[in-house]
């Protein structure tokens, strides 16, 4: 018991008083880096947006409506509306492919918006397109089955994520934009 005691006091205090401040210090760097690394997680999590498309029937006609229902910004970079075989630049080119002459209908029944190269907030909802019932119109809606739109957009992080037909897919980066395929 003597030689414990004996080792004890020839350990110089002032040395372990400096182990145990360099072993807090260390405790304290890790529970920053900790901390910063939850803050980013957060900071991302509070700037996620999340776009889906809702198609709206009622008896008085049809719309397309693009809402972004999460909490951050959407950057919208490109969007493209296709039947498989062409890209549209706008919704009256489409109407006039999939429309016969004879039933054509007038412009100022439709109620149309863009959002190529807008930036959605939190909880927007836009009108894409909009349309009352007519004959013309419930044979565009069966024609407008077969067209895939496809939104690319980013969160104000840099993070990309694609829209094709309401299915979403988080992308690595950003899409390539062709500007013979935009919709305007």
């Amino acid at each position: 018991m003597k030689n414990l005691w004996q080792k004890i006091r020839q350990v110089d205090t002032n040395f372990l008083i400096a182990i145990s401040a360099v072993v807090i210090s260390l405790c304290a760097l890790i529970v920053s880096f900790q901390e910063v690394r939850i803050m980013r997680q957060q900071q991302e999590v509070s700037m996620y947006p999340h776009l889906s498309f809702r198609q709206i029937y009622s008896k008085e006609g049809f719309a397309i409506h693009l809402r972004n229902s999460g909490i951050g910004l959407a950057q919208i970079n490109s969007v493209e509306l296709s039947d498989g075989k062409r890209y549209y630049k706008n919704w009256p080119e489409m109407i006039a492919a999939h429309l016969p002459d004879s039933l054509q209908f007038g412009y100022e029944a439709i109620v149309s918006n863009t959002v190529n190269e807008k930036m959605m907030i939190p909880g927007e909802e836009i009108v894409l397109f909009s349309v009352n019932w007519t004959p013309a119109t419930r044979l565009l809606e069966q024609k407008m089955k077969v067209l895939t739109m496809t939104i690319c957009y980013s969160s104000l992080l840099e993070e990309y994520w694609l829209i094709e037909n309401d299915k979403r897919q988080a992308l690595s980066s950003s899409c390539k934009r062709i500007e013979a395929q935009q919709f305007y």
